[in-house]
This record gives C-alpha cells, structure tokens and sequence, in this order.
C-alpha cells in the first residue's frame, strides 16, 4: 500500500477534469468507478460543484452556523487530493478499495466533509483517488489536519503488518543486483508515455504539470546537458522528451514544453542521479519504507 498526498489545491474543477478526463489524451475508459460522500450527487463534476460552492460561501456558512468570521485567514486551498496505490500483485475488488479509501478519510477526521473517490485501472498499480473539502459543509470552518503525511502513513503500515505484505519481487532483485546479473525491472523497457502526455495536456504550467506527475508515481528532475527527466518509483530515470507524445516534434517541442514549465524554478528541482540514488536506496530490502518515513519525520 503506497499512499500519496497532493499539495492541497484551489480548483476542485481542475482536479475533477484531471481525474475524470484529460484533454489530447485517451483516458475515458481509466475510470474503473467512483463514489460521493455527504453530496446530494452521486456524477462526479456536479459533486466538484457543490464542492467549489461550499468553499466559496465558507463565511456564510459560518454566520449562519453562530460562528465568528474575524481571525486569521488561511492562505492554503480546500483541494485536498491524495491517492492509495496497492502492490501490482494484489488485486482488491471495488467493494475493499472503497472500505480503505473510507478507512483513510474517517483516519483523518474528514468524514463530516464532502468527498469523492475516482479509481483508475490504467496503470499495473491498482489505485484509487480521494478528493475532499476542507471547507466542512455546514460550519463553513477549515480543517487543518496537523501531522496528516504521517497518520496516513501509519495507517498504511498497519495495513501492511495485517495482511503480511511483503515485496519478495524486491528481495529476489536484490540479490540479483549482488551477482552481477540484471533484475527483471532492468529488463523491462519502462513506459510511461500515457501517464506523462495526459498530465501535460491536463496541466496549465509547470507547477501543475510538477504535481500531476507526482501523482502518477514520477518525479520531475534536472537531468545531464539542463534536459528535465522523470524519475519513476524504483529510481530509473527517463528522458521527458522520449516519454512525451505530442504534436510538436524536435525544436517546436522543446520550445513548448519550455513554455509551459517557465514558471518552475529549476534550481529547486533535485538533481536526476542523486533524487534515483535515494529512491534506490529507500528501496533496499528490510525496514520498511513506511517505518522509514517515520521515523525520518519531524
């Protein structure tokens, strides 16, 4: 089980459209099913509505439920998008994929808030996306969820310790890498032309193109020669360009993939060998990577 949490977001359409559907790219059937959660509709982009419309009339819910409106107002969105992915040998019906996205939600104390969750079938991972407002529906107040990374993280490590999961695959490559000999994730040709075009069409900058990819197990980096490259889950770098399949090709490309990434900083993005050395490293058989991550947590 491998949780990930989303910076928290302003646009509850944006997120939605990225979910459901992305422009230039064939992702209408990824859907495997989706549920709501104290909404008034069970279709996805009408739920983001009224999702949008609570947080928005937030200051109005508040007088009508006899709170103050005065004090501090808080700078970050009500978006709050994270994911569950499960091991590839596993294969969890949709009846226990919702009972453990509800599980996450109800852990986090967000089970009073408006919520979705949206599946996808597309990638060897089964996984799906929880999608919740801040913004409680009635108080209009905003959950601030102090320490969220690692509950979830420590939910997902009891998850673990339950059913005796294990990654023998990880083992068995392991010692493959001590003789010498290639393991079966080296031999594989890794692919991930689908997920890296349908988050560029579906991003509008850099930023959002940065935390799209994120979400589908990749991370942007600074490759040789100032080239930008994606580090997938297991370390191996890919070259973006090569993974991208747009329209444009040679020059034209890189001009507009340029164009659209101009707002990031590329001085604070990591560096593709050392970010694929630790990835490598956390991946070592023996603690867990979710013991590691807290007891490496503030």
């Amino acid at each position: 089980m491998i949780p990930r949490i989303n910076d928290r977001g302003y646009s509850f359409k944006g997120v939605t459209a990225y979910l459901m559907h992305d422009k230039q790219a064939d992702t209408s059937e990824r859907v495997a099913w989706t549920e709501t959660g104290n909404l008034w509709s069970d279709e996805i982009h009408k739920a983001a509505k009224q999702m949008a419309w609570t947080d928005i009339h937030a200051e109005q819910l508040k007088r009508d439920a006899g709170i103050a409106t005065t004090g501090r107002k808080t700078e970050t969105g009500a978006v709050y998008h994270y994911s569950l992915a499960w091991a590839h040998e596993e294969t969890p019906d949709e009846q226990h994929q919702k009972a453990m996205a509800l599980e996450t939600v109800k852990e986090l104390g967000l089970s009073e808030h408006q919520y979705y969750f949206v599946a996808h079938n597309d990638t060897k991972h089964d996984h799906v996306h929880i999608v919740v407002n801040l913004t409680h529906p009635e108080t209009g107040k905003r959950a601030e969820l102090p320490l969220d990374k690692n509950k979830v993280q420590a939910w997902a490590l009891e998850y673990e310790q339950e059913r005796k999961i294990y990654c023998e695959q990880r083992v068995e490559n392991a010692r493959k890498r001590e003789r010498g000999e290639r393991s079966n994730y080296q031999k594989e040709k890794q692919d991930y032309s689908t997920q890296v075009t349908r988050t560029y069409y579906a991003a509008d900058n850099g930023k959002a193109f940065k935390n799209a990819l994120e979400l589908e197990g990749l991370q942007l980096a600074n490759g040789d020669r100032n080239t930008l490259v994606v580090v997938d889950e297991k370390g191996k770098v890919n070259r973006l360009m090569r993974q991208l399949k747009i329209d444009e090709r040679g020059g034209a490309k890189t001009k507009a993939v340029l164009a659209k990434c101009q707002d990031l900083d590329r001085e604070s993005l990591p560096q593709a060998n050392e970010l694929s050395a630790q990835i490598k490293e956390q991946n070592k058989p023996g603690i867990s990577s979710f013991v590691r991550t807290i007891l490496n947590s503030p």
